[in-house]
């Protein structure tokens, strides 16, 4: 092979490479200039193998596609919970999906109502509303952790309330977790689950 210019010189037995016509040759490959042709031998452009990787990416483009965090064998038996709120709407939609992922669901309408049937019923969780008549939820979390037989019952709150402090004091009560409202109820499963499990050990 042969390279000549003004300047340099270079030889291989191998290759050519020629100016004007800037021609490059060798037994695999072929560079030509200025029309910048460069050719492999069909034997190096196989496509790659087949491979695990080769499969297409899919994404989730909706909350209801997100699957919650599965709970250990132990806990795959209906677990109980008590739900607390005074909107009709609310306790309907929440009921309805927790028992579609095999809770047994427990409700209430106000504070007083669920501390009687927190007593009865031994809840594993109780998902409660701040703002409700009568007794609220800040009131019905002092008092469930002020009894021997419901203190150990983990809270999560719900709340429309945007008064940092208010809510601060409302965890201060001893609630494990809050969810702002409107309710994302994929989010909210997740929680229930993480809490039951941090309650487990």
């Amino acid at each position: 092979a042969k390279f000549q210019s003004p300047t340099a010189k270079f030889t291989s037995p191998t290759a050519k490479f020629q100016s004007p016509t800037a021609k490059f040759q060798s037994p695999t490959a072929k560079f030509q200039s200025p029309t910048a042709k460069f050719v492999f031998p069909t034997n190096l452009l196989s496509p790659l193998p087949p491979n695990k990787f080769n499969k297409p990416i899919t994404s989730l483009t909706h909350s209801s596609n997100i699957t919650a965090l599965p709970l250990p064998h132990q806990m795959t038996d209906k677990i109980k919970l008590l739900l607390v709120d005074d909107e009709p709407d609310i306790l309907e939609f929440l009921s309805y999906n927790f028992r579609k992922h095999n809770f047994e669901v427990i409700t209430a309408s106000q504070g007083q109502e669920a501390l009687s049937k927190a007593t009865e019923h031994s809840p594993a969780l109780i998902i409660s509303d701040i703002l409700m008549p009568q007794m609220d939820g800040i009131e019905l979390s002092k008092e469930l952790k002020s009894h021997e037989q419901t203190k150990h019952i983990p809270i999560i709150f719900l709340t429309a309330v945007h008064d940092d402090y208010k809510v601060l004091y409302a965890m201060s009560t001893g609630a494990d977790q809050y969810v702002s409202k409107p309710v994302r109820f994929d989010y909210l499963l997740s929680l229930v689950q993480a809490t039951l499990l941090k309650h487990q050990h």
